[in-house]
Order: structure tokens, then C-alpha cells, then sequence
């Protein structure tokens, strides 16, 4: 069974084919940043393919070279069944200048403090952490990699995912020998070393990071990849023990005048851990929302917008099947309904509008970066029911809540009790509170 390469629309039955494009393509773009005309840059590329047509795949090949100094063609060749193929979206204009600030932070030592601040969904482990870490050992640009992250489990999803990428990879074995070796090198559920003596290590953000080392060497290379979980920014004091400890932990811990360290999250809080590093003005940061429109309140409260959440709330008329009557108004409407996304061609206008109907203030947060509607009344929309019509709904689930009172004497506040439930459609209803 032959699988085929689809890319940019184009298929290739084999990974020769796919990669002679590659190479030509990026070739042609190389010259011209170089500053050759497109006349010349065409020419040039022409030789140089021509030339090196014996060696173009082999063992420290052409390609094998051209990866060394464009982040993106390695990533697009040599990890190709990552991010190119059948069933996964285009790039984002996004993923292809995250890869050439990185790029320029590696080989040109531009900024060896990067902090990326990026919507949920965007990618972000895979297009810079798993990437990054990935490219950094094969061409030995550093020796001592570690990925921190707060949880456990995705740590070492980190470090799995880095073995499937490599386990078996026909390419890279290839243009660079046989690199990963677990007969050879240490190999096991937080590390991968690598036969060119470099090292990948995927810890817990709990974990300390003073004292690691590969060899003689300290970390070269720190990804900071979701760093903090919800516990961990609720209060003050929280907040400020996560930023103690990774200060106290970084100045020991990286090996000096060679680190370059990216951080990779979502702002959960003004004053949290991500948005802490946001304020040094000795990081490079960018920050990018997912809608990209001044005011997503004023896009989804206005217009046809406004209308469909009219129809999505409009029990009395619509009953169980009011997402299903909003749904067909978006699809009668869709051209004139269409939004500018960060992901255009992976993200969808609907997905996300209703993402934002149910939590706007989460959604604010997690997709626009925008923690300002922390502490702004949740329930915007009030809709009163008979009892009758209540529970004639049909509910995904439901909840007893109580509020105890202090104590039991005289003086003490009461207790609240309600029962609460939710639709499918998401709709919340107190079917029955006491005081």
C-alpha cells in the first residue's frame, strides 16, 4: 500500500518525490531572502538541485543541509508526518513565523528569552516544544534539552510523542544515521538520549530544575511548556511561591551564556506566572488572541451574531431544538456570519461562537488572552420558567449545591440548598432552591 504526501494540495507517491518539491521551494526562498532577484534566485536554484542530485537525501545530504539552517523545511521534511498529510489542516501564517523567530534565536542568537502566548488549540506543544527540542539534538545545536511542564502525565507524553517522531524515521535515519538507539542510549519514560551524545529530558514543573545535567553540560535549552495548573494561580500567595521557585530554580540551573529558554502557555491571571514573564521587558513575547477582532463581546452581542443567540435562548419557541433552529440560521447566513480566526483554515466560526455563548468569560481568557472579565457576573442572561416547563427538559446532568450556615445557634447565617441542572445545549436551570 503506497501512502501518499498531500501538500498544498498536490499529492506525491513517495517521499523522494515530496522532498525534491521541498527542496526546490525552499532553495528558491532562501536566495531571495538572501537578496537575489526571483529571476536569478530561479536560475540559482535550478544548479544547486542539479548538483546536488546525487546526494540529495543521503547521509548529510543536501537536505540534510538545508534543514541545518531553515527550521521550517526540517520540520515540514523530516517531520512530515506531523504536520503535513491527509486530514491535517493548512498552517496558520502563525506556525510559519513562530519557526522563523525560533529559527533566529537558535542559529543568530537574536533572544535566548521567548515567551509565546497563544490560544487553546493553536498547536503550541507541537509546533514549538516538540519541534524545537527535536531539531536542537539532531544538529547537536544543543546538548542538554528539558521540557517542564506542570503535570506529570504531560510530561511524559512529551517525551512518547519525541519517540514516535523519531522511532523508525526513514528520513532522519537516512541524512543522519541512526540517531535514536535505546539498545545504546538511555531511553525510558522521561528521557531520550540520542546517539550524537544530546540529550532530551521531560520533567514535572514540581520537579526541581537546579542540579540537572547531561554529562558536564547544563540545560542548554528549557521549554516551559504549560507550566502552571489552576492550583497554582488561585491566590497570592500561590502565585508568588510559583514565581519564587522557578527564579530561584533557573539561575542554577542553565548553562551559562548558551541557554536559550521559550515559554509556552495561556495568561490564566494578570498576575500570573505567564503574565509575570510578559512584563520583563528582558523577554521577547508574543501574545496572540484567537478571534482577531477588537471586541469579541461587541461581535457576538451585535448583528446576525445577536440574532443567532436570540434563536439559541429562545426556549418558549423553539424547545430541546433551539441549537439545532440557530445552527440552520448560521448556515442560511454563513458567508456573512464569517470571522477572522488565527487558525482560519482549522478553526471554525461556529465552534467557536457557541464556545463563547456558553463561557464568555473563560472564553475571553482562554482564547483571547484576556483576563480583564475575571470577577464579572457569569450569568448575563436570566430566563424564567414554570415549573412544568422546567422539567420537561431533557438534562445531561444534575447537581445538589449547598451553602451550610456557620453554626447552629441563633446568631448564625442560614443554609442554601438548590438543585441544579444542565441541558444538552448547555442551558443551566435551578430546578428548586431553599433558603
Amino acid at each position: 500500500m503506497i501512502t501518499t504526501i498531500t501538500y498544498k494540495g498536490k499529492q506525491y507517491n513517495t517521499d523522494e518525490e515530496y522532498g525534491l518539491v521541498l527542496a526546490t521551494e525552499y532553495t528558491y526562498k532562501l536566495l531571495l531572502e538572501k537578496g537575489h532577484k526571483p529571476k536569478k534566485a530561479k536560475e540559482l536554484t535550478s544548479k544547486i538541485i542539479k548538483e546536488n542530485g546525487d546526494n540529495m537525501f543521503g547521509y548529510h545530504g543536501y537536505c540534510y543541509v538545508l534543514g541545518k539552517s531553515d527550521f521550517e523545511f526540517f520540520c515540514l521534511y523530516y517531520l512530515h508526518n506531523i504536520y503535513v498529510g491527509e486530514g491535517k489542516a493548512e498552517l496558520a501564517p502563525i506556525h510559519h513565523t513562530i519557526w522563523k523567530e525560533l529559527q533566529d534565536a537558535i542559529i543568530n542568537n537574536t533572544y535566548d528569552k521567548l515567551e509565546y502566548l497563544l490560544p487553546r488549540g493553536t498547536g503550541k506543544s507541537s509546533f514549538i516544544s516538540l519541534a524545537l527540542s527535536i531539531w536542537c539534538s539532531v544538529y547537536k545545536y544543543k546538548s542538554y534539552t528539558v521540557i517542564a511542564s506542570a503535570i506529570g502525565d504531560t510530561a511524559e507524553t512529551f517525551i512518547r510523542n519525541i519517540k514516535i517522531a523519531l522511532d523508525g524515521n526513514k528520513l532522519i535515519e537516512k541524512s543522519f544515521g541512526v540517531l535514536y538507539d535505546p539498545k545504546k542510549c538511555t531511553v525510558n519514560a522521561e528521557k531520550v538520549e540520542l546517539t550524537n551524545k544530546t540529550m532530551i529530558q521531560s520533567i514535572s514543573a514540581s520537579s526541581t530544575l537546579r542540579g540537572k545535567s547531561y554529562g558536564n553540560t547544563r540545560i542548554e535549552l528549557l521549554l516551559l511548556d504549560d507550566y502552571q495548573k489552576d492550583d497554582e494561580i488561585a491566590t497570592q500567595d500561590q502565585r508568588d511561591k510559583k514565581w519564587k521557585k522557578f527564579n530561584d530554580d533557573v539561575k542554577y540551573a542553565i548553562q551559562k551564556n548558551n541557554c536559550t529558554m521559550v515559554a509556552v502557555g495561556t495568561v490564566q491571571n494578570n498576575d500570573c506566572f505567564y503574565s509575570r514573564l510578559k512584563n520583563l521587558p528582558t523577554w521577547k513575547v508574543r501574545h496572540e488572541k484567537g478571534v482577531l477582532v477588537d471586541d469579541v463581546d461587541v461581535l457576538f452581542t451585535t448583528g446576525l451574531w445577536k440574532d443567532f443567540y436570540d434563536i439559541l435562548m429562545d426556549k418558549k419557541s423553539y424547545g430541546e431544538n433551539s441549537l439545532d433552529y440557530a445552527k440552520e440560521f448560521y448556515y442560511q447566513h454563513k458567508e456573512e456570519m464569517q470571522y477572522p480566526l488565527l487558525w482560519q483554515s482549522f478553526w471554525d466560526c461556529l465552534d467557536y461562537a457557541i464556545s463563547y455563548y456558553e463561557a464568555p468569560i473563560s472564553f475571553k481568557q482562554e482564547v483571547q488572552g484576556d483576563t480583564s472579565a475575571q470577577g464579572e457576573r457569569r450569568f448575563k442572561t436570566i430566563i424564567t420558567e414554570t415549573d412544568n416547563d422546567i422539567n420537561n427538559h431533557e438534562f445531561k446532568a444534575t447537581i445538589l449545591c449547598i451553602d451550610p450556615a456557620n453554626s447552629v445557634n441563633n446568631k448564625a447565617d442560614y443554609s442554601a440548598f438548590a438543585v441544579g441542572s444542565k441541558t444538552y445545549n448547555g442551558i443551566k436551570y435551578i430546578r428548586k432552591g431553599i433558603i
